[in-house]
């Protein structure tokens, strides 16, 4: 291989290389905003079971306090 073919050769190795860390630097932003929005959906998610499971809570005490005073003696 000639100095010129080898230099040649090398420029393409670089640019197929710069395109391929392009590739994946574009596909690592798009995990990482996917990760991000999927993290506020969680969370989301999260907060309303809180809420849910607060609501329960609060409905079975009072099911128990009227399940008591029905079976309590007459």
């Amino acid at each position: 291989m000639t100095k010129m073919t080898a230099t040649l050769s090398r420029s393409q190795e670089d640019i197929e290389a710069e395109n391929t860390l392009a590739q994946i630097t574009t596909e690592l932003r798009q995990i990482s905003e996917s990760m991000r929005e999927k993290q506020i959906e969680i969370d989301r998610l999260k907060a309303e079971s809180e809420i849910i499971a607060t609501h329960t809570d609060a409905v079975l005490a009072r099911l128990r306090v009227q399940i008591a005073a029905l079976e309590a003696p007459r």
